[in-house]
């Protein structure tokens, strides 16, 4: 991906990390890539937004949901049941999906216990 920061590659690699298997798509051009970011820090293109059309837009698009979905409503309640503890959902994570979920869960507060991957220091 030419043109971009380490942090829009590293978006774009967390995005696809979480889209479910029904909804691969190849890979998202350039093109693809400037307009999901022009939609998610801009808000435009919603126009273009299509859940039953997998192209290279809407498959990041899909990617941003389905990393709400996951994080939010399946991860944060199994810490908190205890259902799944952070060196189990951490193990085998890539370094960008635990950078991100440092910053994402719990709004942060955990953040340090999930960059040592679920080990208390």
């Amino acid at each position: 991906m030419r043109g971009f920061t380490k942090k829009q590659n590293d978006e774009v690699a967390c995005l696809s990390y979480f889209v479910p298997h029904g909804f691969k798509y190849d890979s998202p051009t350039d093109e693809d890539i400037r307009k999901y970011f022009e939609y998610s820090n801009k808000g435009l293109h919603k126009e273009d937004i299509n859940n039953f059309c997998m192209d290279g837009f809407n498959y990041l698009v899909q990617g941003s949901r389905w990393r709400g979905i996951t994080v939010h409503e399946m991860y944060e309640p199994g810490i908190i049941s205890g259902d799944i503890p952070y060196i189990v959902l951490l193990e085998g994570s890539p370094e960008f999906v635990v950078d991100y979920l440092a910053n994402e869960m719990f709004k942060g507060k955990d953040s340090k216990l999930i960059l040592n991957r679920g080990f208390i220091e």
